[in-house]
């Protein structure tokens, strides 16, 4: 089977663009990883294995936030009913 011209500077440029894309990626993968190791802080989200999730702020945070704890109190609910009805004749 021949190949014509065509086919031949197909394939090279096929080749050309696979080899640029996966230096690319090396490349910007490279970065991210030395970047990433600079100065990442550590994280304050956690998730528990119940699927809630955790906040861990410092004092500092907490006071630069206004954000003050208080112990829960008593307190009550007012009773409520719940009744079902069906309107016979909406029109007077």
């Amino acid at each position: 089977m021949k190949q014509g011209f065509r086919g031949r500077v197909c394939r090279v440029w096929t080749v050309a663009a696979a080899v640029l894309a996966g230096a690319n990626a090396f490349a910007a993968e490279k970065e991210s990883g030395a970047a990433g190791k600079k100065s990442e802080p550590a994280s304050r989200l956690t998730r528990r294995a119940d699927g809630s999730v955790e906040i861990r702020l410092d004092a500092a945070t907490r006071a630069r936030l206004g954000l003050e704890t208080a112990p829960l109190k008593a307190a009550s609910l007012a009773p409520e009913a719940r009744a079902f009805g069906r309107v016979l004749d909406p029109a007077p």
